[in-house]
Parts: structure tokens; sequence; C-alpha cells
């Protein structure tokens, strides 16, 4: 890591000799002062803070770290320890193997991601996913390893050809590359839904260079030297935009034959913290108290998130997931049952209470104290103004596609026909795909009668012809599709669209039936509703 504060090697190459050799905390204060043998107690007091944890280490670590926060120092020799402990994992047995590298994945991954140190994150990430979902992971591994952007022809060539830009600015500065990994590639590619790791952008040109205003030129002159290959839609200021994890970099992508690129533009200091975090406080001498950390644990005694000092039951719950947001309306701490607001003691014990009901209390968002949080409940909140704006957009449309004999326009897409159709309907009015149109439409965007124009003009049959939809539930029988499938063919129906959900018990399905006449809507429907022992509810739109 770099770190040559005397206080922190002494403490890491002592670490283990008051539990492996008897040796005494005053003996350690008497040989090496007071500073090497606080940091030595408190990294033995917090032996074993995973899953295994009996309840008297939990009550002793918790006493340890109440009172100041978790040592960012002790996290440190910890963090080494435990990467030192995965790198000769091999000649454990197997479940002891498995043991150790999940208490890594949910202890000491999200402990260093927490203090910054992104270089040391990465390295126990893939020592441990390699134990624990390895047939995955040595799939990925092999499809990542041969990929085109990792042989040594391309990084050479992309870093002399960056290189030479340089020259060509008149700026002095370098080029290094970074290199992703495997479990952030494929937690990537999934969050992408890609098929392949072509998008992902495994390696990262990192331009390193005297000043931020250096990065803002280079970042420019990239767009007009590669023009063609700069991909404006992996563009990204995290100069100007604040992140949760203070990374700072102006981002280009590439649009290259052997898959997408980034280069990003940094200043040494950007980099120096973006890489190592709160050791290059460290590194620097400085006082880094500041970063030390709250640990919440579960029922059983888990550490469940390291979080800064400030942090608020809003901070726990968005770390944890945001989308508890919905669902989770207060939160226990110590048994004792709080508001979301409170800000939680260290070393508490916390368990997240539902709330009846679902949606989000946009009120509990002033008591988020993380920019990370804060960043989440942004990103929310547009979800939600978003959602408002599809559903305002569609029920513009409500009345001209009831008109229809039916109330989404998902409704009129059926087979690889009316799918083509439907996509030069959409490509006239200029949109991506239904949801895009509700939602330009909810924005203002759109008119109504402009949109119902172009569906009129439109192919589509269940525009031209009119369509019946049905949604019905009740008890689930044997029989029931069958039934509702004869009523609609003597009639001269067809189904063209079918949804059905069931628990064995109940059902719910909707039908879009096309070729029947107004006459016979109301004959169906009306059969339908008289039926009320096997069908509770029927609508027909």
């Amino acid at each position: 890591m770099g770190i040559d504060d005397e206080q922190v090697l002494a403490a890491a190459l002592l670490h283990d000799v008051v539990e492996d050799a008897g040796v005494s905390l005053e003996e350690l204060e008497t040989k090496f002062g007071s500073g090497v043998a606080k940091l030595v107690g408190c990294v033995t007091e917090l032996k074993g803070t995973g899953r295994t944890k009996r309840q008297e280490d939990i009550e002793t670590t918790k006493r340890v770290v109440r009172e100041s926060g978790l040592d960012p120092r002790v996290a440190l020799i910890k963090l080494a320890d435990r990467t030192h402990n995965m790198m000769t994992l091999e000649p454990m047995p197997e479940e002891k193997r498995i043991a150790k590298a999940r208490e890594t994945f949910e202890v000491y991954v999200p402990l260093a991601e927490s203090l910054g140190v992104w270089e040391v994150k990465r390295k126990l990430e893939d020592l441990s996913v390699f134990y624990l979902y390895p047939e995955k992971m040595e799939e990925a591994k092999r499809r990542i390893d041969s990929d085109l952007r990792l042989r040594r022809e391309f990084l050479y060539h992309w870093k002399t050809r960056l290189e030479r830009m340089l020259v060509e600015m008149g700026v002095e500065g370098r080029v290094e590359w970074q290199v992703m990994g495997y479990w952030e590639a494929v937690k990537k590619r999934e969050s992408m839904r890609a098929r392949d790791f072509s998008q992902v952008q495994l390696v990262s040109f990192r331009v390193v260079l005297p000043s931020e205003l250096d990065c803002r030129m280079a970042s420019q002159f990239i767009r007009v030297s590669e023009d063609g290959l700069v991909d404006p839609q992996r563009a990204d200021d995290y100069i100007t935009e604040k992140t949760y994890n203070g990374y700072r970099a102006m981002h280009e992508g590439l649009r290259l034959k052997e898959g997408s690129t980034e280069v990003a533009f940094v200043t040494e200091e950007m980099e120096e913290f973006n890489a190592w975090g709160v050791v290059r406080g460290l590194r620097r001498g400085e006082d880094v108290s500041r970063y030390s950390l709250k640990l919440f644990f579960d029922t059983e005694g888990r550490v469940i998130k390291f979080l800064p000092e400030e942090a608020t039951g809003v901070d726990l719950v968005v770390s944890i997931d945001p989308q508890l947001l919905h669902s989770v309306g207060s939160i226990l701490v110590d048994d004792r049952e709080f508001p979301l607001s409170i800000n939680i003691p260290n070393a508490a014990v916390v368990r997240l209470v539902m709330k009846e009901g679902n949606g989000v209390d946009v009120g509990l968002f002033e008591y988020a104290m993380l920019p990370k949080t804060r960043e989440k409940l942004e990103e929310i909140a547009k979800e939600i103004g978003a959602t408002a704006d599809l559903e305002r957009g569609r029920g513009l449309l409500t009345s001209w596609m009831k008109s229809k004999g039916f109330d989404d326009l998902n409704d009129l897409v059926w087979g690889e026909n009316e799918r083509k159709k439907m996509r030069l309907v959409l490509m006239e009015l200029g949109v991506r795909d239904i949801e895009e149109l509700y939602l330009e439409m909810g924005l203002g965007n759109r008119a109504v009668e402009e949109v119902v124009r172009v569906f009129e003009r439109s192919e589509l049959e269940g525009v031209r012809s009119g369509l019946m939809k049905i949604r019905l539930a009740g008890r689930d029988e044997r029989g029931i599709m069958a039934e509702v499938s004869g009523l609609i063919s003597e009639f001269g129906g067809v189904i063209r669209l079918g949804k059905t959900e069931g628990d064995g018990q109940l059902y719910t399905f909707e039908l879009v039936v096309a070729g029947v006449g107004s006459e016979a809507k109301l004959e169906i429907e009306r059969r339908l509703s008289d039926d009320g022992h096997r069908y509770s509810d029927v609508t027909v739109v």
C-alpha cells in the first residue's frame, strides 16, 4: 500500500502476537509505545467479525469500536491481513475456504470500498468470487482473458497513440492502463443486460496530467482528434459532478472494433485518491481520523455495513438496497424502534421494519447525510417523476384506446408482422418504444391528436379492425381457459395475446381478442358476468 507510518507498520507486523504468541498488550506498550499497542489491541479484538463470530466476541467488538468508531488504520491492517489470508487459502479444506471467502466478500470487500481503497477491494473481490462461484467465474475469466482489448498490441497501440496526442497538445503527461476486475466486469455486463463483454469497458487508459484544466482540454481535444471513434453516450464529467466516493476524472468512451474502451483524464492527486482512498492520507502523513467508520450488526452478529459516522437510517437502508425505501418504514436499533431519520449509534444491532403499503416517502430525502445516498435518491426521484409522467401519457390515450377495444398500446403487438408495423409507427413518431412514447406525451412533447393520427394511418390490425380485451379473476379450476376460449371461438374471435397469473388457488388472466363485433362483445361480457361462481371479477374493454 506504500504506507510508511511507523506505528501502522509496527502494528501490522505485530498484529498476531497477542493471540498467537501470548504477548500482553502491556509488554507491547513498554517496547513499542501506546500507539502501537492500541492498534494491535483493536486488531486482536476485531478477530472474526464475520459470520461465525460468537456472541461474547460481538460484545467485545462493540465495546472496542462504540466510542470512537473503527480506526481506519486498524481497518487497513485488517485488510492487508485478509488479503494475505486469501492469497494463501488453497491448502485449506474446501469448507473453510468457502467460509473464509464468503466472510471476505460480505465484510472485507465492503470495508475496503468504504475507505475508498479500490485496488484492495478489486483484489479481495476477485479472490473471493472464484471460490464462491467457480464455474461462473472461470467462464468469465476465459472470455475476458481472450478479449482483444487485453492483447499487448492493442494496449501499446493506444498508449502510444494517446501519448502522441499529448505531444500535439503540447502538454506533459503520462499514459497508463487499468484492467477491470473480473467480478466488476461480470456485474457490469449483468447490469447492462449485455450478451458479451464488448460493451463493458474492460480497459481504462489513464491519462495523468498536470492540472484540472489540462484534463478538460484533453477531453475536448480527443473528441476532435478521434472524431468518429468517440462515443458521446459514454462521456462523464466526474470533476464537476461530485461522486459519493470522491472519485474524480474526465471520462471519454471510444467505440472500437475490439470493444468499448474508456479514456480517463486525471491529475496525479486525483488518481492517487481514486485508487487508494484513505491510504493516500496516511502516505502523506495526514490525520485520517475523519475517515472513522461505524459498524452495524444484524441480529445474528454479522457485520452488515460500514458507514461514515454521520450516517442515518436512510443512509443505511439505501446502502443495502435503494428499493427497500418502498417497503421499509422504521428501524429497530438494539431492539428499540426508531424512524429512519435517526443517526444510528456505532456498533448497533439493527433490523429493518416493513411498513404497510408501498411507496417512497420523499420527506425522508432530507435526512440523507451521505453523498452516495443523495445520489441514489436523486435517481429514485427521477424514476418516480418518470413513472408519473408515463402514466399521465398513457391516460391521455385512454379514451381513444378504449374506443378500439384495448387499454394499452402493447396490446397491439403480437407476431412478427404486427411488431414490424409498430416499429414503423414509433419510428414516424421519433421514439424508441411504447414507454418512451407515453413518457413524451406525459411531458407534453407529443400532442394526442398527432399520435392518434399516426396510429389511425397505420396498418396495425388492432387499430383497423378493433379488439376486445378481457380480464378475468377467480378460483383456479380445471377447464376455465378452455371454456373461455370456446366462448370466444363461438363468436368468431381469435385470441391474439394472453397473460395468466395464479398461485394454485386464485388466478387472473388477460386476453386480447380480434375479430369480434360490437354485438358479440356485449354477449360475451354478459355470459361471463352471469357465470359468477367461476369468475369473481370480469372486465371487458
